[in-house]
């Protein structure tokens, strides 16, 4: 009950971060489902990054990934027929597009119609300072219309919508560094694993296997420095096994290694069986 009331505040919030947050409390905590769904309707945007730029999404995308989430581990349909969904939009277009359009109206529409959106962001999405000027950019293209939307019902058996399936799809099919690791299943591409400037990125789908996906390959480092446990014979495409069929280990590979191949390929070892798991050098 205590959980309920936390998550009740939260997702009744007037900032449009913590009825996020709210959302992840619910989704955490299993249920209940019903708690989410008025919204639904809540078309509050909030800044996110991927891939180095910003993007805008609405509280309501979180809101039906939670509870389609929240119904397939359940394994029942959510019945919520008919639902509002669009793709998120790029921060940097938001704000071209409604620069545009506020220069070309006359200062006796432009200064109402900036009255009523500080007004809505005030009242109900509260954006950080960062966020400001994205999300005001957003309700302004809300507030003329030029933010479109479309209504799809849920496949039977993924609980995905035609877009959100389209979405998923279209985050597999870029190039990405080499060398890479590459996890797939039966349903296509789930996401890449590859070191960039340094830094190691676990580059998923939105996919709800490829959000599991990507915890189980987390869950394989060790330690506060995420090293991850030696596989004796990876690195010549032959990693040993115990007779119970568990993997000899020998040591750590460093997030840092000369080399991110020797991670990589002890990493491909602990993720056959679980995923495809191909490697390009």
């Amino acid at each position: 009950m205590a959980l309920e009331h936390d998550a009740a505040a939260l997702l009744t919030s007037s900032c449009a971060r913590q009825r996020c947050e709210g959302v992840q409390r619910v989704l955490a905590a299993g249920g209940p489902v019903d708690l989410l769904l008025p919204l639904l309707q809540d078309d509050a945007p909030y800044l996110y990054a991927h891939a180095g730029r910003g993007w805008l999404a609405e509280v309501r995308a979180d809101a039906l990934v939670a509870i389609q989430d929240l119904c397939r581990a359940e394994g029942r349909d959510p019945g919520l027929g008919l639902v509002t969904v669009r793709k998120a939009m790029a921060a940097d277009d938001a704000q071209g597009q409604a620069q545009g359009l506020l220069g070309a109206m006359p200062p006796v529409l432009r200064d109402p119609l900036l009255a009523r959106v500080d007004a809505h962001l005030d009242a109900v999405v509260q954006p950080a300072p960062h966020e400001r000027a994205a999300c005001r950019a957003y309700r302004v293209l809300q507030e003329l219309g030029r933010v479109t939307y479309i209504r799809q019902a849920l496949d039977p058996r993924t609980l995905l919508t035609p877009l959100q399936a389209q979405v998923h799809g279209s985050q597999a099919v870029s190039d990405r560094p080499r060398p890479h690791l590459r996890l797939s299943d039966d349903g296509g591409t789930l996401g890449f694993v590859f070191r960039q400037d340094g830094r190691w990125v676990l580059d998923f789908t939105e996919a709800p296997a490829a959000r599991r996906a990507a915890r189980m390959v987390g869950s394989f480092q060790r330690g506060e420095r995420g090293e991850l446990p030696r596989v004796v014979g990876a690195r010549q495409g032959a990693p040993r096994s115990h007779p119970d069929g568990s993997l000899v280990l020998d040591g750590t590979v460093p997030r840092d290694v000369a080399d991110p191949l020797d991670y990589l390929c002890s990493l491909q070892a602990f993720c056959q069986g679980l995923f495809t798991a191909e490697l390009s050098p």
